[in-house]
């Protein structure tokens, strides 16, 4: 959810209710698996969950294997449930940004537009040179 695509009010809307429906999914998931597996919900990985999740969905993306996929998912739950993250007493990490922004200017106009104005000024260049 760094950058939106979308330009209009009901678009941004549609994404930002369509990224808390799946973080919501995935918390889900994660409160099942600890509950079946009586492990602790605070020491499963979300990053673990979600790319486990993927994968399964990758798995049984067919019509026919909705079934299967129902059948299975103690099995899932099972294996977000081995991935515990390590207890870490006195953990405390910040909340930064860690990426700088970039210090070039945003494209604003399409690439050949740009590409021919610094042909244009180069040539430029070069003719005040000789």
């Amino acid at each position: 959810m760094e950058m939106l695509r979308t330009k209009t009010p009901s678009r941004v809307q549609a994404a930002m209710a369509m990224f808390l429906l799946g973080y919501n999914l995935l918390r889900a998931v994660m409160h099942d698996a600890a509950q079946l597996t009586h492990a602790a919900l605070s020491r499963l990985s979300f990053t673990s969950t979600l790319v486990r999740v993927r994968l399964w969905c990758a798995r049984y993306a067919r019509p026919a294997a909705l079934c299967t996929w129902l059948m299975d998912s103690p099995l899932l739950l099972h294996a977000l449930a081995r991935d515990v993250n390590p207890h870490r007493p006195g953990r405390v990490e910040p909340w930064v940004i860690q990426r700088r922004p970039k210090p070039f200017p945003r494209m604003q106009q399409p690439r050949r537009v740009l590409q021919a104005a610094l042909l244009r000024a180069e040539s430029c260049e070069v003719s005040k040179a000789s």
